[in-house]
């Protein structure tokens, strides 16, 4: 039987990164003062960092999928839908860091402080 963190992990790509995703796009928006006045690449700095953080958190939901379903298979009921799950979030977490490094290519590029 694998731990409950060990299961939980299977989720992790889903939920960082979509929450990494959603930290990236209000930072875009509510930074954008700080970034027009004193020329800070913060913006980008933090869509790296957040696109790092969700490729982790993919990285962590692969590690979930890869485990054995000895016990899963060995359950009348059909077990839990851990790993399909982890395979999903996987795809997720990769998903948002696609995004958000979109994004932090379209700051490079695009000046935020256009009127």
């Amino acid at each position: 039987m694998t731990p409950v963190w060990q299961r939980r992990m299977s989720w992790a790509g889903l939920w960082v990164g979509a929450a990494a995703w959603a930290i990236s796009l209000q930072a875009n928006y509510a930074l954008v003062p700080l970034v027009c006045d004193g020329r800070v690449f913060v913006v980008s700095a933090i869509a790296a960092a957040l696109t790092l953080i969700s490729l982790a958190a993919g990285f962590m939901s692969l590690r979930a999928a890869r485990m054995p379903a000895d016990s899963e298979w060995l359950d009348s009921s059909g077990g839990l839908p851990r790993h399909f799950v982890a395979w999903v979030s996987v795809g997720a977490g990769i998903l948002f860091a696609l995004a958000i490094a979109n994004q932090l290519i379209a700051a490079l590029i695009v000046d935020g402080c256009f009127r």
